[in-house]
């Protein structure tokens, strides 16, 4: 069997350790959920680059039906046209694989504290982790093709969050 198709293969095992692992880290969100309702923050901006662009794309959906303002934004649109959208009262929910995207970091350090951070990387210990106020850990494992596994995680773990943030 291909590596790929390997790597499909473990996509069930993946998610389900991600969603256990998860489990510890849903009480961090609790905070934003407050911070939302009460209007302390007043949009989610999702940012990501390749795979991590498109992903959040049905979180931000699910987020606009329940009445919160929300944005999927690609990382270097962001960066460099859409940069104002990023104010105090918007919650950032980074999306990168690593934790490394050259896109990522360099937003990060352009925002310097502009506004919150919510991570969801498959590295607790990347510049992305480290620079986040909440940081969701997939348990996607490495991967040698294509970020299958990665992709699959992150939706899940999006959906974990939304339903976390609109208390469902």
């Amino acid at each position: 069997m291909t590596g790929f198709l390997t790597e499909i293969d473990e996509q069930p095992g993946v998610i389900r350790q991600t969603v256990e692992g998860l489990r510890s880290q849903m009480g961090a969100l609790d905070d934003w959920r407050s911070r939302l309702r009460s209007g302390h923050l007043r949009r989610v901006i999702f940012s990501g680059m390749g795979a991590s662009s498109f992903a959040p794309i049905p979180a931000q959906i699910d987020l606009v039906k329940h009445g919160i303002e929300a944005f999927s934004i690609e990382s270097s649109e962001l960066l460099h046209y859409q940069l104002p959208l990023v104010t105090p009262d918007t919650l950032l929910v980074l999306i990168s694989q690593s934790g490394r995207s050259v896109e990522i970091v360099r937003l990060l350090e352009v925002l310097q504290g502009r506004a919150p951070v919510l991570a969801i990387t498959n590295d607790a210990g990347s510049p992305l982790a480290a620079s986040s106020q909440t940081v969701l850990t997939m348990q996607a494992g490495s991967e040698l093709t294509v970020s299958s596994k990665t992709y699959t995680c992150t939706l899940a773990t999006l959906h974990l969050l939304v339903t976390a943030l609109t208390g469902g």
